[in-house]
């Protein structure tokens, strides 16, 4: 079961719920990108910004399938390879096999500064992201990842 918190336009979720289905996910995605590897792209499931509100930090976690391609500029002058990372969108490249499903793809959450403990969803969001949790915690998710 999932506890939920409603308070101030916003739904609190423990980061222990949702922690285990994040690296989940990030798994099957590292599988993939091995899968891949020497293709020249690379597919992030997860992308994180941050964002100062009232005074906090938020760092949001967008969850979805962003693909880049990686371009191989050389060596610099103490032998480290420099790469060159291009975003290409959320359509995958034609030549490239079909990647997991990201089961919430779409999803966004966000932690607040001096909060540890919760994740956070705008409660105008809310219905559709814990629906999709709850399917994962249910084991209805099928194979998705």
């Amino acid at each position: 079961m999932i506890s939920v918190l409603y308070d101030l336009g916003r739904v609190s979720l423990p980061k222990e719920v949702l922690a285990p289905i994040i690296e989940e996910i990030k798994d099957a995605f590292k599988e993939y990108n091995r899968s891949i590897s020497g293709s020249g792209y690379y597919l992030k499931p997860i992308h994180y910004a941050s964002k100062s509100i009232e005074g906090k930090k938020r760092k949001y976690i967008y969850l979805g399938r962003y693909w880049w391609k990686v371009l191989y500029l050389g060596r610099d002058e103490r032998g480290k390879a420099k790469i060159r990372w291009v975003y290409l969108g959320k359509n995958r490249p034609s030549n490239l096999p079909e990647p997991p499903t990201n089961p919430l793809e779409g999803v966004v959450f966000y932690s607040i500064e001096g909060d540890s403990e919760n994740y956070y969803i705008e409660e105008k969001e809310s219905s559709e992201t814990l629906k999709k949790i709850a399917d994962i915690l249910s084991g209805s998710r099928g194979n998705e990842y």
